[in-house]
This record gives structure tokens, sequence and C-alpha cells, in this order.
């Protein structure tokens, strides 16, 4: 499968000039082509399942040093490519993980802007625009914002849940109702919120 976008898929070589747009993220011009013919969303593919993977925007894949969630991505990833699924990775900078395909949003990640709003929802809206161009059977969103998204999409996302499961968070994904299926990220987060999975 293969995505194209101005100058953003890592694993193909780079266009004439190399890099992304001044402002380092996709542009919204940057719209990917449509998706290869072939297997519709549902339809089992010879490996396994297609699956859009979605880090959140602030590290790099494995991250250098800082950057837990990230870890938890690559490694997943990882697991996933080595039983035969087939995994498209949407985050930002490099990577370094056995993901078939991967688009950054960002050409450098927006670390030292981590906790501002806007670098989240930037990816998270170009993400929804790459998604579209995607034929993937689930969509695995380890975002903060993306998951505002998941009720326009045709095919199940599944999100998991990295921090507390009470306070503003829980009550975030609360509101996303049946849009996502929320997934916790151990035994002890599981049993402090059951509805996660």
């Amino acid at each position: 499968m293969t995505i194209e976008t101005p100058d953003s898929v890592r694993n193909r070589a780079p266009s004439p000039s190399g890099t992304l747009p001044p402002s380092g993220v996709l542009p919204p011009s940057g719209a990917p082509t449509a998706a290869p013919a072939g297997n519709r969303p549902g339809e089992p593919t010879a490996g396994g399942l297609r699956i859009a993977m979605v880090a959140p925007p602030w590290y790099e894949l494995p991250p250098r040093a800082y950057g837990g969630i990230e870890s938890v991505v690559a490694d997943l990833v990882n697991q996933l490519t080595g039983r035969g699924h087939e995994v498209t990775l949407i985050g930002a900078g490099r990577h370094g993980t056995a993901a078939q395909e991967f688009v950054p949003v960002f050409d450098v990640p927006p670390s030292q802007r981590l906790g501002e709003p806007a670098p989240d929802v930037i990816h998270a809206a170009a993400t929804a625009r790459l998604l579209e161009s995607l034929v993937v059977d689930v969509v695995h969103d380890h975002s903060y914002a993306g998951p505002l998204l998941a009720r326009g999409r045709e095919v199940p996302t599944v999100v998991t849940m990295h921090g507390p499961v009470s306070g503003d968070q829980g009550e975030y994904f609360g509101w996303l109702g049946d849009s996502v299926d929320v997934v916790a990220i151990s035994d002890a987060q599981r049993r402090l919120n059951p509805r996660r999975r």
C-alpha cells in the first residue's frame, strides 16, 4: 500500500525539495492520492489485519530518550508486523519501527511544544485526512485529540488509554461514547474504570 503525500513519506525517496513546507506539517493542499484498489475494509488480507497506527506527534518512534507512549506504540507496531499484520504508522519525525509504511505529519516532532493544543489538533486533522485515503480494517489511535474525529469514520477506532482513567481524561473518553473502543494499558487501570477493556 502506498500513500503519497508531499515529501512526507520517509521510506521513499524525497521529492526535489526534500522536506515538508516551512511549517513542518503536511499542507492542506497535500491530500493523499486515492487508496489502491483491492480489498475493502472488513475483507481479510493474506497477512492479517490492515492497521493504521496513530502515534502522538511529540516524539519519534521509538523515542531516543523520553516518550513512554511512543515506546509502547513502537513495540506494538513491531509485534503486530511480526505477527503478519500490515501496519501503516502515522507519527512525526523519523521512525525506526517495522511498520510497512510510515507517514509523518510533522517533519520534526514538536517536542518543545508539548502541552500546547495546536500541534495535537493539527496532527489530528492531518491524520483524519490521511485516513480517508487508506484502506484499513482498524485504526488504533494513541493520540489525544485524534479520537474526536472517529465518529465520522467507517472503520472501527480503538483508543488506548495511556493516562488516568478518572477525572478530566476519564470524562473525555466517556463523552466519546461508542465512536471508539477504549482499551486499558494495564489490568490495574481497567479495575479503576470497568468500561475499559
